[in-house]
């Protein structure tokens, strides 16, 4: 961890890399939990081949592993993809 900022000018504390503010994880949590659930919604729904329902099961099954293992941004890769397939938005 980093030794607290000692200079009297606030901004120059805030500029430092070491003190840069993180986008928020749970924002895009949420959105891989969305588009999990609007895949799940597609795969019950629509009339698909039995090879690709699994395809599209495994893709889902992938992007909730990645998202909940922290890498959000992997897993929404992987729902944009099955979404497409899926064409859905």
């Amino acid at each position: 961890m980093a030794a607290p900022c000692r200079s009297q000018f606030v901004g120059n504390c805030l500029r430092r890399p070491d003190r840069l503010v993180q986008p928020a994880a749970p924002a895009l949590a949420g959105q891989c939990e969305d588009d999990i659930a609007r895949i799940d919604k597609a795969l019950a729904s629509k009339d698909l081949s039995p090879g690709d329902k699994a395809q599209l099961k495994d893709m889902r099954n992938q992007a909730a592993q990645l998202c909940g293992a922290g890498h959000q941004r992997e897993g929404l890769d992987v729902t944009s993809e099955a979404k497409t397939i899926l064409n859905i938005q």
